[in-house]
């Protein structure tokens, strides 16, 4: 062998003579052998089985995962070859795509006012798209559009009435009284240049038109009558009145007091002319 306790043989041959005629054969080997080319053989390496593969190197979107083996079975010795191929073996796993979570994009711009004055609204919006939710990704969160008030210069409020009060009394209780109910501009006042109410503010209407009670009141009196009831002796003179300024009129009252007034007039006493007594008897 060119390697690796070799042996080398030499030979000799019992010929000189042969023996013969029942001559003793040579005594010792015919052959001799010694080792050789001591040195180690060298020895090829081999590949041991491949070793369990790895974990995946990402859970999705095209991950590698791997697996080794040795050269070292047996290892290359002695100027032996080393293995052919490849110590590490790549594999993809995991090449279903990642979810993607949607992103929000920049807000748009806000909206025109909806409004002159007073209070405005606008608006604005963006989009789930930087980048939009895909493979069971998730939703943006938030909002997709923003509203929000801006404060314009005050509108013009127009007033309007309020409710009529309730009415007044009457201000008579007969002959054409009249009573009032009022009402305000105030629901709401009229502001920031607004009209004001059209209308009037007072309301007015008749009330208790039955006439009234007129209260007969005396004339003045008149005159005494000019003859007295007798020319002496406690006679009566009478004056009268009349309950007619005014008469009394729808259940007035009469006039309180007497219609006519008597006084004692000539009071003198009367001429007593003397008369006589019936005549007695005559003297017997």
């Amino acid at each position: 062998v060119s390697c690796g306790n070799g042996r080398s043989t030499r030979r000799r041959e019992c010929s000189q003579p042969y023996p013969q005629h029942g001559g003793r054969h040579c005594v010792g080997r015919r052959t001799e052998v010694k080792s050789c080319n001591l040195r180690p053989c060298p020895v090829d390496g081999k590949w041991s089985p491949w070793g369990d593969w790895s974990a995946c190197s990402v859970s999705c979107g095209n991950g590698r995962r791997l697996r080794r083996r040795e050269c070292s079975q047996p290892y290359p010795q002695h100027g032996g070859r080393q293995c052919a191929g490849h110590k590490l073996e790549l594999q993809s796993c995991n090449v279903q795509p990642c979810p993607v979570h949607g992103e929000w994009s920049q807000w748009g711009g806000w909206s025109g006012c909806s409004a002159k004055c007073g209070n405005c609204w606008k608006r604005r919006e963006r989009k789930c798209s930087q980048p939009s939710p895909q493979h069971g990704g998730r939703q943006c969160v938030g909002d997709r559009t923003e509203v929000r008030s801006f404060n314009l210069r005050p509108c013009p409020v127009h007033g309007k009435w309020s409710q009529w009060s309730d009415w007044s009394e009457c201000s008579a209780t007969c002959g054409k009284g009249q009573k009032r109910r009022r009402r305000k501009c105030s629901r709401p006042y009229p502001q920031h240049g607004g009209r004001r109410c059209v209308g009037d503010i007072t309301e007015v209407k008749s009330c208790n038109l039955r006439p009234c009670p007129v209260d007969g009141k005396w004339l003045p009196w008149g005159d005494w009558s000019a003859a007295c009831s007798v020319s002496c002796g406690n006679g009566r003179s009478t004056r009268r009145r009349e309950c007619s300024q005014p008469y009394p009129q729808h259940d007035g009252r009469h006039c309180v007091g007497r219609r006519t007034e008597v006084k004692s007039c000539n009071l003198r006493p009367c001429p007593v002319d003397g008369k006589w007594l019936p005549w007695g008897d005559w003297p017997a």
